[in-house]
């Protein structure tokens, strides 16, 4: 079985990816209530995330142990959340970031 993939691009090693370790960021997204109030709470408590916004949905790259402190931070702000999911990049999307897309050059 293969634990890892190497990615190549115009003959040059670009990325070597261990396929049984977790990434140490996932997309992790919230649906709340409130979104712009969760926008605020959660950058003053978490400045270094980045967070993508689209209607109710709040979508942040954060490590796995993070999401109970969002949770803690939203409740406590007295926002209604409804939804949470984890989106895990598979290896096409790995190879794509690495590579820049669908670019050939």
């Amino acid at each position: 079985m293969c634990d890892r993939a190497v990615i190549i691009q115009n003959g040059k090693h670009i990325k070597t990816y261990n396929i049984t370790e977790k990434s140490a960021q996932e997309e992790i997204t919230f649906i709340v209530d409130d979104v712009e109030k969760a926008v605020q709470v959660l950058m003053e408590e978490f400045e270094e995330e980045k967070i993508r916004v689209k209607d109710r949905a709040l979508s942040i790259l954060m490590k796995e142990e993070d999401i109970p402190s969002v949770v803690k931070a939203l409740v406590s702000n007295n926002i209604d959340l409804y939804y949470i999911h984890r989106s895990k990049q598979s290896l096409e999307d790995i190879f794509l970031e690495a590579t820049g897309g669908n670019i050939i050059e």
